[in-house]
């Protein structure tokens, strides 16, 4: 289930001028990119959206093939409010289709940072790649909000529960954990940057990433003072990256640095050895940033190109990786809500009741059953997530004990919202085409339990089943 925030951190994800986005590598480390914001979101959905220029494809391939994530909200440097709390979103990434002059979609938002409507033609055609953009929608599962910046105190959690456990150390990497830089000099360079922020994989597969103060530098390693009890003991594979940026993120400094990371239980210092590192600097001018964004949009447009990334009018069928990824996540949830209905039925006594939930548990189901098909065409490997399925057991143990119009008035709004992202996500497919009609029964499926919810609220229980039995083909026997 999808995260909902409240009023006060909802002012921070609307008025941060900066968030890092932290996404998995392929060896489980994490690479950690600082993103302007642009104040994209939908709570009644639970939804973040960022985005990317097509031309920076690899960010976007590495989101593709892990599109578990997390955004850190770290900074209100000029943000348009002053909140001391920091926050950290995770969930899976989702991409919509590319937008050619994605900043007029937005432009309201887009021009508290950047201007663009009255731009010159001549500098819309320099800009014309790094303005065909991919919007980045972030289902959020979990949001965790400390007290300040500096991720001193308890956290409060929203949405899907912490791991119980920190996650196991990794394998030490084949070359060896120590420093294959100069880390000297990476510390330097680190130090002189206001921003700090450390990364790795938590216990359930989202990037965690808390800032850190630079403390000095020992043979194994950058030391680098934490808040205590933020970081997991044992060694693994992490992402640092250090950065700082003017108004408008014209002027940007960015440090980073993959490597290995040693911690002890409990510890406020950890050492950091880095392996890799990339990084660059340009100072506070708008000709500049806009020569440089032209420039290396325009180089990745090849890659983005080969990578799928640019729009194909001649694609017949969407068999792209979003509609593929789109499946196997729409399988997940289907997989989850019928373990959620079924642990309603188990604990509910009422026998009507008890018999609506079975008839739920029949729609998700024969949902499961279409897309486990669909995917099977398509070669696509169903995604386990035992953690997600002990969830919504648990959760239907609780919900079976909330006031029945109570669960239907929130059932609605969760219902809502998703109707809402599934006729967005129908356009991943072609008008006419059998991958379009299967969207569509997806989206009619969620119509069809929105439709149930509001009946049983308005009081309208004796036909709150009938768009549900509309649309089963194997009805449970009361």
């Amino acid at each position: 289930m999808t995260a909902r925030w409240p009023s006060t951190v909802d002012q921070i994800l609307d008025r941060d001028h900066v968030a890092m986005l932290g996404y998995v590598t392929p060896a489980r480390g994490v690479v950690l990119l600082p993103l302007t914001n642009f104040g994209i979101r939908d709570r009644k959905a639970g939804t973040v959206t960022v985005n990317s220029s097509v031309g920076m494809w690899k960010k976007l391939e590495a989101i593709r093939r892990n599109p578990r994530v997390a955004l850190a909200f770290h900074t209100r440097e000029h943000a348009l409010e002053d909140r001391p709390e920091y926050v950290l979103v995770q969930g899976p990434a989702a991409f919509l289709p590319p937008v050619p002059d994605y900043p007029t979609s937005i432009l309201e938002n887009w021009e508290r940072v950047e201007r663009w409507r009255d731009l010159s033609p001549l500098w819309k055609w320099w800009l014309r790649v790094y303005a065909l953009r991919v919007p980045i929608e972030i289902t959020v599962e979990r949001l965790i909000v400390w007290p300040d910046l500096a991720c001193r105190g308890a956290p409060e959690v929203t949405g899907r529960h912490l791991p119980p456990e920190p996650p196991k150390s990794q394998q030490p990497t084949a070359r060896g954990t120590s420093p294959r830089i100069n880390h000297l000099r990476a510390a330097t360079r680190a130090t002189r940057l206001p921003y700090v922020l450390l990364g790795w994989v938590g216990a359930d597969g989202f990037p965690v990433m808390v800032p850190v103060r630079i403390a000095g530098t020992e043979e194994r390693g950058i030391v680098l003072d934490v808040a205590e009890g933020l970081v997991p003991p044992g060694g693994r594979r992490a992402g640092l990256t250090a950065h700082w940026f003017s108004r408008g993120v014209v002027g940007q400094d960015q440090r980073k640095y993959t490597g290995w990371l040693e911690a002890e239980s409990g510890g406020r210092r950890v050492v950091y050895a880095p392996h890799t590192k990339a990084g660059y600097r340009f100072p506070a001018s708008t000709l500049l940033y806009r020569l440089m964004a032209g420039l290396a949009t325009r180089w990745g447009l090849r890659g983005a190109r080969a990578a799928g990334f640019v729009p194909q009018p001649m694609l017949r069928q969407a068999v792209n990786d979003e509609y593929r990824r789109y499946l196997a996540e729409r399988h997940a949830g289907e997989v989850a809500g019928e373990e959620l209905f079924r642990s309603l039925a188990a604990h509910t006594v009422e026998p009507d009741r008890k018999y609506k939930w079975t008839v739920l548990e029949q729609l998700e189901r024969e949902t499961k059953e279409r897309l486990r098909r669909a995917m099977q065409k398509l070669a696509i490997e169903p995604v386990d997530d035992p953690a997600r399925v002990q969830e919504s057991r648990r959760q239907g143990e609780r919900f079976s004990r909330v006031a029945w119009l109570d669960f239907m008035k929130g059932f609605r709004t969760e219902l809502a919202g998703f109707v809402s992202r599934f006729e967005k996500a129908e356009q991943l497919a072609p008008s006419g085409s059998e991958d379009r009609r299967l969207l569509e029964e997806i989206t009619n499926h969620e119509r069809a339990l929105l439709e149930f919810a509001d009946r049983e609220f308005a009081g309208r229980s004796e036909q709150s089943l009938e768009p549900i039995l509309a649309i089963l083909h194997t009805p449970p026997p009361r």
